[in-house]
């Protein structure tokens, strides 16, 4: 009897473990789009960098959720500008993860650090997050933030030290 119950308490123990769904990736389809987007961004190829997102896509820039998105077009153009004043940008430190919600949303998490020459002969770098919702192979929302300061410092001319007359 003692074997009977032991037994069956171990079939028990091993039904009630169910497998529970893999929720995080390191490599997909969706990862791979983001990798795409970064790297279109990098070489200033904006045809693809604009295909990567859907239509009617809501992004936010260094925004809260609580204002107003932009739609893809308009970040396309705002990333050209800014681009354009970089003559080299790469995407260094990245780390790319999608995880599956329990509602079935995947959202890629990327994190890393942009290196860029910019037009006057000066290098930036800033540390930046981002995060997409993707679903049929489009980005449906996205989330960028970094910080922007140093970039815009290494833009502006170099001060002219106390006491040097102007030229």
């Amino acid at each position: 009897m003692k074997r009977i119950v032991g037994i069956l308490l171990v079939v028990l123990l091993f039904a009630s473990c169910k497998q529970q769904p893999k929720q995080w990736y390191s490599t997909s389809p969706e990862v791979d789009l983001v990798k795409q987007v970064d790297a279109s961004f990098a070489s200033g190829d904006w045809a693809t960098f604009r295909a990567a997102f859907a239509d009617t896509a809501k992004i936010w820039v260094n925004t809260t959720w609580n204002e107003p998105s932009m739609s893809a077009d308009t970040l396309t153009a705002n990333y050209k500008s800014a681009r354009g004043n970089m003559t080299e940008a790469k995407l260094t430190n990245s780390v790319y993860e999608m995880i599956v919600t329990d509602e079935g949303n995947h959202w890629v998490h990327r994190w890393g650090v942009w290196e860029a020459k910019l037009a006057n002969g000066k290098t930036s770098s800033w540390a930046s997050n981002s995060n997409f919702l993707v679903s049929d192979g489009k980005i449906r929302m996205g989330v960028y933030i970094f910080n922007a300061l140093p970039n815009y410092l290494a833009s502006q001319p170099d001060p002219t030290p106390a006491g040097t007359p102007a030229k």
